[in-house]
């Protein structure tokens, strides 16, 4: 069965996350709900409430300026990357409160999302934010940094870098046909409940012998760690477990997402067992009846 929802139009709230991660890789050496909207060009966006367990305002999506040495990337070179986070009226954020263990959580992704990468970059005494990474493929990549400015509330802050190379674009996303997910010799069995006014999204880890996964630890202060994609790369959203145990005897984390609208979405879940993060990646998409509109503004 297709991995689908359900559900109706909601406010946009924001989030953080984890370790350096990329996919396909399983392995290498994030507690609110939300998502975000890709801002304009001039940093513009919409903004709404923050879901979940713990609701608070969420401040319009900032300006994500982005520079990189060299000033064109190559595909598979190494890449310094020095970003700036604008507020609302240009000025570049210089201090920053630790937001889930960090003070900017990077999330890269080449359009058409099939490169993720999930990265902690280095923040100086002005507020540069540096960090050198390899982009694996040639194209146009989205950045979405998850950061809290200090004595504010957490927010997004969002840009784009252009790759050269000759890679071809990324095939179309499929959702997933199947609700289970290999990761090594772990079965991940994924299901999406639809609701009201948020999706539960529930992984139930198993191993080979089809015994659930009860040694999973917690990654960055939670069980997991969510991050939702609309496959325009316009729509951000981030969740963690509904639950704030540091344990899952049984093997299963569970979120609530908040979907900004209807389309297919590539969802990567993060987790850590045995000192390892690994991710979890899947398709779905979000179906919402003709009419049914409760979005806040877009």
């Amino acid at each position: 069965m297709r991995l689908w929802t359900t559900l109706s139009l909601i406010a946009f709230a924001v989030g953080c996350s984890g370790k350096e991660e990329s996919t396909p890789a399983a392995k290498v050496p994030a507690t609110d709900h939300g998502g975000h909207v890709m801002p304009s060009k001039d940093g513009s966006g919409s903004h709404g409430e923050h879901g979940g367990h713990e609701n608070m305002k969420m401040a319009t999506p900032r300006k994500l300026v982005v520079g990189s040495d060299p000033s064109e990337p190559q595909a598979g070179s190494p890449t310094k990357l020095v970003l700036q986070i604008q507020d609302d009226d240009g000025t570049p954020i210089k201090t920053f409160d630790l937001l889930h263990e960090k003070l900017v959580h990077l999330i890269v992704v080449r359009e058409g999302l099939d490169e993720f990468a999930h990265l902690h970059p280095e923040v100086d005494a002005s507020g540069m934010i540096t960090i050198e990474f390899a982009f694996p493929k040639s194209g146009k990549y989205r950045l979405f940094a998850d950061h809290q400015p200090q004595g504010k509330s957490p927010g997004l802050a969002a840009g784009e870098l252009v790759v050269t190379g000759d890679d071809e674009p990324a095939a179309a996303l499929v959702p997933n046909a199947s609700n289970e997910v290999a990761v090594g010799e772990i079965k991940i069995h994924i299901a999406i409940k639809p609701g009201d006014q948020e999706t539960t999204v529930r992984f139930h880890f198993v191993s080979a012998d089809n015994k659930p996964v009860s040694d999973l630890q917690p990654y960055l202060g939670a069980m997991g760690h969510l991050v939702i994609i609309s496959a325009d790369s316009r729509k951000y959203v981030h969740a963690h477990p509904l639950s704030e145990a540091k344990t899952a005897p049984d093997g299963a984390v569970e979120f609530a997402a908040h979907f900004p609208k209807p389309g297919i979405y590539k969802a990567w879940g993060q987790f850590q067992r045995g000192d390892s993060v690994f991710t979890v990646p899947f398709v779905l998409e979000n179906k919402q009846p003709k009419g049914d509109s409760h979005d806040k503004q877009e």
